[in-house]
């Protein structure tokens, strides 16, 4: 794509128009992969939480003392009693 910027641009304002714009898509494209990146991670993190949820609800269900209940899931004591 450079070569044809160059190839057919002999006028010096529209060769920087064409390159000014270049670089804005670029920024764009990786404006659009750090927010692709950021979402995977913010869901992976949710999922992981909600699993976590699930699992010391099931532990509460079978009477599973709520500190080993923490030590197993990673969850603090004040987070497996709001979920009761």
């Amino acid at each position: 794509m450079a070569k044809d910027i160059i190839d057919f641009s002999s006028d010096d304002d529209v060769y920087l128009e064409m390159l000014e714009e270049l670089a804005k898509n670029i920024d764009i494209n990786e404006a659009k992969k750090e927010g692709i990146i950021q979402g995977r991670e913010e869901g992976i993190s949710e999922g992981s939480k909600k699993e976590k949820n699930d699992i010391a609800r099931n532990m509460i269900k079978d009477n599973v003392p709520i500190d080993v209940i923490s030590r197993y899931t990673s969850l603090s004591i004040e987070e497996i009693q709001n979920i009761k």
